[in-house]
């Protein structure tokens, strides 16, 4: 047994003197340097928390950096980087032409969206002024609580609306227009979003399914009615993109349909038929 913890304290003394000699165990020793990104080595990289072997050598391939936010393009996580910010740097390095002109067009790129998101959130911040959800840029949007950039162009996208709960269907989740409720308005939607509008529901109100004709001079569906698998359910029109509540005489009468929730239909993308007419049961 004597013999035995010996020989361990002997290797234990003889790995801790190689890791003393390593350079990536001496700059680490060094008090108050840091690590530059741009010329540390391989073992140097490695020494750092949360940097293995592989995260290393990426480091080194996607070298010059020209700051340490500049890691995230050689796929360093964000949690890693919080790890090293304070103890790496981005050193002064040689660069092409290219690589400078690439690096001056970033710098300004951030400064433009910096601009745009405090212009954004100055107009976003007016005293008693609400954001009007048919007019308002990204930017101004994306100032909203809980709305990020694709948010914002699911709501452009998805204009005109007539009331906030239409933002259902930009796919705005109940609890992001609970947030943005009392900071948002519908106002009167541009002339060219109302006539797109007017078109579309005069396409999408000519209903596909084989109709018969009735005195009153309306077509009635000659399609046989298909009762709904459970109460409060909607029909979708598979071919006009429209959904028909109980009591619109399309209900379950369309050639191409099916049921679901109104819920569904609305993330989907589908639109309210603006059909009131209850059909004949048969």
């Amino acid at each position: 047994m004597k013999i035995r913890a010996g020989s361990l304290l002997v290797t234990g003394l003889a790995v801790l003197f190689l890791a003393a000699g390593s350079p990536a165990f001496g700059a680490a020793k060094a008090k108050g340097e840091k690590v530059d990104l741009n010329s540390a080595s391989q073992s140097e990289l490695e020494a750092l928390p949360g940097v293995g072997a592989a995260t290393a050598r990426k480091i080194i391939e996607n070298r010059p950096y020209s700051s340490v936010s500049g890691l995230s393009k050689a796929g360093v996580s964000e949690a890693t980087i919080a790890k090293i910010r304070g103890l790496v740097k981005a050193g002064r390095t040689t660069m092409t032409s290219a690589e400078k002109k690439e690096e001056k067009a970033a710098v300004k790129q951030e400064k433009r969206e910096t601009k745009r998101e405090k212009t954004a959130e100055k107009a976003a911040i007016k005293s008693g002024e609400k954001v009007d959800v048919n007019s308002a840029s990204q930017g101004e949007l994306e100032a909203l609580p809980g709305v990020g950039a694709a948010t914002a162009k699911k709501i452009m996208a998805n204009r005109p609306y007539s009331s906030l709960a239409d933002l259902s269907r930009a796919g705005v989740s109940a609890s992001t227009m609970d947030k943005i409720r009392d900071k948002v308005k519908v106002g009167r939607a541009p002339k060219a979003e109302r006539a797109a509008e007017r078109t579309t529901e005069r396409t999408t109100s000519r209903e596909p399914a084989t109709a018969t004709s009735t005195g009153a001079g309306k077509s009635e569906p000659s399609v046989a009615y298909q009762a709904p698998p459970s109460k409060g359910m909607v029909w979708v029109n598979l071919d006009t993109k429209v959904y028909h509540r109980e009591g619109d005489r399309w209900y379950g009468r369309t050639v191409h349909g099916k049921y679901m929730s109104e819920a569904d239909a609305n993330r989907q993308g589908y639109r309210l038929s603006k059909e009131k007419d209850e059909p004949g049961r048969p």
